[in-house]
């Protein structure tokens, strides 16, 4: 038995190395998260310091769970794709007599010693790896500490003992799948692989799956705004769009895999142009027959994947959302409102303050009107109007904001969640006015922005920059702010953390006849009936450390799961190719006898890997850049960098994955 063993080994060693790379790979990364765990020293920074980084052990926990379960079920799949292969080898063997037990007993034994390599391969990997996911965590969060590799007995005993029993199991269902195998009927018909005839109805289905899923990417494209519209037109309804169109989506994408794709290299093959090249009808023909034959894979690879780069593309674009917000909040180290400013800075040494900007702002209720005259959608607010020399004698401190250029009469409205408004109803027109209610004072929009002079949370809801001339013109309660350029101190940071966290409040009254003009708006202390609300007092530095940890830790989280998605992902398109490939590895033989240059079968590889490869990848892509676009409008303009440098990670990874499955592919 231990002369099969050797030989089985031997004989599948391509794939069984593979195999132990891919597992030792999630198992180093579950030893990684459990050293983690398991390592307070590391830990007990990001613990301390607020209520929600408390629940990074718990969170930890709950992701080892997850990856935990992933890697059980991903070495379940793979293993019933590896005993598959083997099923033609196992029937010759209980043919030439060889009894079940023993058999049996030698694939039990082969899952163990696979899974011993596994583990101590796992766990060796874990070790070394453990010590950049610690420093990752930490640096991400914002924490400057010195980690090395993290080592634990406990854990590593723990990590072998589970995962010996899990291949202990399987092999325990290679061991009953071969038992029993003689007990099955004969050698099962192949699934059908030669070229389908293209029916009436087969292309007809073909063309209904594109177009569902054409439909459906126009309808995610513009979510917002059909989600806004339907709502409006139908009440209760716009939740229910919310689920349709993805929905739609994945009915859509089924049919292009498992009916559209294949049809359509039916179709190509039967092309005069491909017929008289043989590596073109040899690529086209071989990818028909995959297709055919993985077509449900591919589509749950390609599902897995638009998760997967959704999850990862979602924690950077939170990432960059916050840190962007606090600089978007805040421009400045520090911001006062007058009443801020009259309680605080008589605090203020000379020698802290490097740099003061004073923007002096008029408040006044808007109400904004469509080009036919109507209201648009009731929606009337308060404005922080400001002049035009004003935004652009701080623009030359703030340099991320726009040039603006407003003439007598016009007006550009700041807001945030810019691009929300401009996908509902301020989108429909560019020709949209805003009258100030209490004097009557009418301007055209020019252009609608999101980025505040000194910061959004220095205003209550709204700006407006106007002409001098019309700033000069406006009767309205004045509102002062004024920005602080902070010395690099311990004083000066001492104070900034003490005042940041007893902060008063400015309030203003908002109600119906504020907004219809009837009454001046007034700044106040106090919250009675009050409709909007800032601090009097804002600071950056605290605010971007909370930032950095709270995403921080989300976009570790989001790294993790998303590295071990992607690996899997790849993992079973490479196995799955290889198997393909050694299943025809006569038919490449008997080709290369025929006299097809060896270079012309490197191509008809190359390009069959690719097409497989690339499928899920651009399926993938497509579907996550609808949603994270989506997401990144109730997002006010987040960035989408970090982003695209996740999804060429992923791209990355697919593309070694690719090149690898051709080069074992043609070793075979």
């Amino acid at each position: 038995m231990v002369k099969l063993i050797r030989t089985n080994l031997r004989r599948h060693r391509t794939v069984d190395r593979l195999y132990v790379l891919m597992a030792a790979g999630m198992i180093a990364v579950l030893y990684a998260v459990l050293a983690l765990i398991d390592a307070p020293a590391v830990l007990g920074r990001t613990v301390d310091m607020n209520d929600l980084t408390a629940a990074v052990p718990a969170l930890l926990v709950g992701v080892l769970v997850v990856i935990l379960l992933f890697t059980i079920v991903f070495l379940l799949y793979m293993n019933a794709i590896l005993i598959e292969r083997r099923t033609g080898n196992i029937r010759v063997y209980r043919l030439l007599g060889m009894p079940g037990g023993r058999l049996g007993l030698s694939l039990f034994c082969e899952s163990l010693v696979l899974g011993g390599a596994s583990v101590m391969l796992g766990v060796f990997g874990g070790w070394l790896f453990s010590k950049f996911m610690a420093m990752l965590l930490l640096r991400l969060m914002g924490i400057h500490q010195a980690v090395g590799m993290l080592w634990s007995p406990r854990v590593a005993g723990e990590i072998a003992g589970l995962f010996l029993v899990v291949y202990a199991v399987l092999g325990g269902i290679n061991a009953l799948y071969a038992g029993n195998l003689a007990l099955l009927q004969g050698p099962q018909a192949k699934e059908q692989t030669l070229p389908r005839a293209a029916s009436g109805w087969r292309v007809g289905v073909a063309w209904l799956g594109g177009v569902i899923l054409a439909v459906s990417y126009l309808a995610a494209f513009n979510l917002v705004h059909l989600t806004y519209a339907m709502a409006q037109r139908f009440i209760g309804s716009g939740g229910w769009t919310l689920l349709a169109v993805p929905t739609v989506g994945i009915i859509g994408l089924y049919l292009v895999f498992r009916i559209s794709l294949p049809t359509l290299f039916g179709w190509l093959q039967k092309r005069p142009q491909v017929r008289r090249n043989a590596v073109w009808l040899l690529t086209v023909a071989d990818l028909h027959k995959r297709l055919v034959r993985n077509a449900h894979s591919l589509f749950l690879t390609s599902v897995l994947a638009t998760i997967t780069m959704t999850v990862l593309g979602s924690g950077a674009i939170l990432y960059q959302f916050g840190q962007r917000s606090v600089t978007r909040g805040v421009a400045l180290d520090m911001v006062a409102s007058a009443p801020g400013l009259r309680t605080t800075y008589h605090q203020l040494r000379p020698q802290w303050i490097r740099q003061t900007v004073v923007l002096p702002t008029k408040l006044a209720a808007g109400q904004l009107h469509e080009p036919a005259q109507r209201t648009g959608d009731g929606d009337q607010a308060l404005y922080n109007v400001i002049a035009l020399s004003d935004y652009t004698r701080v623009r030359k401190i703030q340099r991320t904001l726009p040039p603006l250029k407003v003439a007598g009469g016009q007006g550009v409205m700041i807001l945030f969640g810019r691009t929300l408004y401009q996908h509902t109803w301020l989108g429909k027109s560019q020709d949209w006015s805003l009258t100030l209610t209490r004097t009557h004072q009418r301007f055209s929009l020019k252009q609608v922005t999101s980025a505040f002079p000194l910061g959004e949370g220095a205003y209550f809801d709204r700006a407006l920059v106007v002409a001098d001339r019309d700033y000069q013109a406006l009767f309205a309660p004045l509102d002062s702010l004024t920005a602080y350029k902070l010395a690099n101190s311990p004083a000066a940071h001492a104070y900034a953390e003490r005042e940041n966290n007893a902060a008063p409040y400015d309030y203003v009254r908002a109600g119906r006849a504020v907004l219809a003009g009837k009454k001046t708006p007034r700044i106040q202390q106090t919250a009675d009936a009050a409709d909007y609300s800032r601090r009097a007092l804002r600071f950056r530095a605290p605010m971007m450390t909370e930032m950095n940890v709270v995403f921080g830790m989300g976009l570790f989280i989001v790294i993790l799961l998303g590295a071990v998605f992607i690996v899997a992902t790849a993992s079973i398109l490479l196995i799955k190719q290889l198997m393909i490939a050694s299943e025809e590895r006569r038919p490449r033989q008997a080709l290369r006898a025929l006299g097809i240059p060896q270079a012309a079968l490197q191509r008809i590889t190359a390009g069959q890997v690719g097409v497989v490869f690339a499928l899920p990848l651009l399926f993938g892509a497509g579907n996550s850049g609808l949603i994270i676009r989506y997401l990144s409008m109730f997002l006010n303009d987040p960035g989408y960098l970090l982003v695209t440098l996740i999804i060429l990670v992923y791209v990355v990874v697919y593309l070694v994955f690719a090149v690898l499955t051709v080069r074992l592919t043609e070793r075979s």
